[in-house]
């Protein structure tokens, strides 16, 4: 019976029950949604049956196995939006326009989506541009190919501290500001200059807010952490691409459950681990 539940458990069905649980959490516990973090991970397969599950890079070491990547949105508190999957050679740089248009059209959510260097090409940097969204990511680009060096002009010695060991610096060009981070640490290291370029359309913060608001992502790596390692995401043993996409979504409903059981336990001045 639990198999044959899974065959309902399409986009279809379950897209409209992921809009109203998010809608009552964020009711119930009174708070607007104040940004979208999106990443990837991926989940493999034992077997070779499964017609979703294709060899890809493996994040989980495992490239022996045909995989799936999941794309996974969250909000500032750490509560799942929604998620998506494709077969396991989807790249980082096509993902971010299919999962992007669902918080948009399905759920109205216009807050910032903040991305990592993987999906923030000039392309989907573009695209959001296009569809006036907010966003805060990281660059995948070097900073020697954007001339923002150049363009700043100053030495890093009267750059604004972010940390003790980094300093930051940074460019408005129209409605994009480029933070420049410098961080002496990373620098030392043999394979790395040390800079890290961010790029926004929140142009009314500075650096440092910058820098921090992107650092803050580990909500996100938690949400996937967890439910990888806890919750059954990881690895699968369904086989027929029905029954992955209503299994996914049966653990990220879980995700969702533990999502309000961590808010309901911080009401009451405790925190919950991974």
């Amino acid at each position: 019976m639990a198999l044959n539940a899974l065959d309902y458990l399409q986009p279809e069905n379950t897209i409209p029950i992921q809009v109203d649980l998010y809608e009552n959490i964020r009711h119930v516990y009174g708070y607007e949604c104040e940004r979208l973090d999106i990443d990837l991970t991926s989940t493999y397969f034992e077997g070779k049956e499964c017609i979703l599950a294709v060899f890809g890079y493996s994040r989980d070491h495992r490239s022996d196995c045909p995989q799936i990547v999941i794309a996974f949105v969250v909000d500032q508190k750490g509560v799942l939006v929604t998620h998506r999957l494709w077969p396991g050679n989807q790249t980082d740089a096509k993902s971010l326009e299919p999962i992007d248009t669902c918080p948009r059209d399905d759920f109205g959510l216009k807050a910032p989506r903040v991305v990592d260097r993987g999906i923030a090409t000039w392309k989907n940097i573009d695209y959001m541009v296009k569809k006036k969204e907010r966003y805060l990511v990281a660059l995948r680009a070097g900073v020697k190919s954007t001339g923002l060096l150049e363009e700043i002009g100053t030495p890093k010695d009267e750059w604004a501290e972010i940390r003790k060991d980094a300093v930051a610096a940074s460019v408005t060009r129209g409605r994009r500001k480029y933070v420049v981070a410098w961080t002496a640490s990373v620098a030392e290291a043999e394979k790395y200059d040390g800079y890290q370029v961010f790029v926004t359309t929140e142009t009314d913060m500075n650096e440092k807010e910058v820098v921090d608001s992107y650092k803050i992502r580990d909500e996100i790596k938690k949400a996937i952490q967890t439910l990888k390692n806890v919750l059954g995401l990881h690895t699968q043993y369904v086989r027929t691409k029905e029954h992955v996409l209503g299994n996914i979504f049966a653990c990220a409903t879980a995700y969702q459950l533990r999502s309000i059981l961590r808010l309901k336990l911080k009401e009451s001045g405790f925190d919950t681990s991974v």
